[in-house]
């Protein structure tokens, strides 16, 4: 049995199957291309026609990969002169058409993430000259996101300075304890001890009481009445409620999901998957194959 291409089935929410196209290199528009022989250039485009589009607005349309580079939405340009010059890097390389659909289709799709939107409510680190943006939305009493801790972990260590990094945290009646948990982590940020703190909650999701959330706060040292002052405030539960609905707005149905470069991957997914999204995010700002 063949297999299916998630790009190509029906989905929820309304999403058209993918419509593939046969658009040749000329058509599209793009410079890029025109640095290839023909054979090279048939099997990128062959891959391009075949394979979805990496943005959600194009995606849902049932849009070919070619069909969004033909119609250059104004949020997708950037993203997608990436992906092609990768693309033509690869095919300038000899890969045939069947690594090319690999090389250029992700685990999940590409958003337009509003950095100044989520600058203005979640708590981060990071230069803003970083090279790559990382948005995670973690639930503090989720045993997912618990699960998932470690691989995050080694995300940031992979990327260190490289990296801009913001936490949207999420919250949910099943999970009662999720909220005063964040707002406690807010208050833990103000200290310069967001990921710390974020870290020792997780994996005590279990136990986070309020003597809990004390006690995570004087482990890690924090003045405690700093502490209480900024979890307290009217102004953190706003930011808090605010986050949620960032994170629902960018495509955010549970905790966790992480957001590497735009592209956004849903649930507890392990670190190769993470860093392969990093690796390329790299590779598209460093010259080379």
């Amino acid at each position: 049995m063949a297999q299916v291409d998630k790009h190509e089935v029906t989905l929820e929410g309304g999403r058209q199957p993918l419509h593939p196209t046969a658009f040749g290199a000329d058509q599209l528009g793009w410079d890029q291309v025109a640095v290839l022989d023909p054979a090279q250039g048939a099997a990128l485009m062959e891959a391009l026609n075949q394979l979805g589009a990496p943005c959600e607005p194009c995606w849902q349309q049932g849009w070919s990969y070619s069909k969004c580079l033909l119609e250059r939405p104004p949020a997708c340009t950037e993203l997608l002169g990436r992906l092609l010059d990768r693309g033509v890097g690869l095919a300038g390389l000899g890969a045939r058409t069947a690594d090319l659909r690999t090389a250029l289709r992700y685990d999940d799709l590409w958003v337009d993430v509003p950095w100044e939107d989520v600058t203005a409510v979640a708590d981060g680190w990071g230069e803003a000259s970083a090279m790559v943006q990382v948005v995670l939305v973690v639930d503090l009493q989720s045993p997912f996101c618990a699960r998932v801790s470690d691989s995050w972990q080694a995300l940031l260590d992979e990327g260190g300075s490289a990296l801009q990094v913001r936490i949207l945290f999420w919250t949910e009646e099943r999970h009662p304890r999720s909220g005063p948990a964040a707002l406690a982590a807010m208050a833990a940020a103000a200290q310069g001890q967001l990921w710390a703190y974020s870290r020792l909650l997780l994996s005590r999701y279990q136990h986070l009481d309020d003597a809990g959330l004390v006690a995570a706060a004087t482990e890690l040292g924090l003045d405690l009445a700093a502490f209480d002052r900024v979890r307290a405030a009217p102004a953190s539960l706003e930011r808090l409620q605010a986050q949620r609905v960032l994170a629902e707005a960018l495509g955010a149905r549970s905790a966790p999901t992480a957001f590497v470069d735009g592209f956004r991957l849903r649930g507890a997914r392990p670190h190769p998957q993470l860093s392969s999204l990093l690796a390329r995010a790299f590779a598209y700002r460093v010259p080379g194959p």
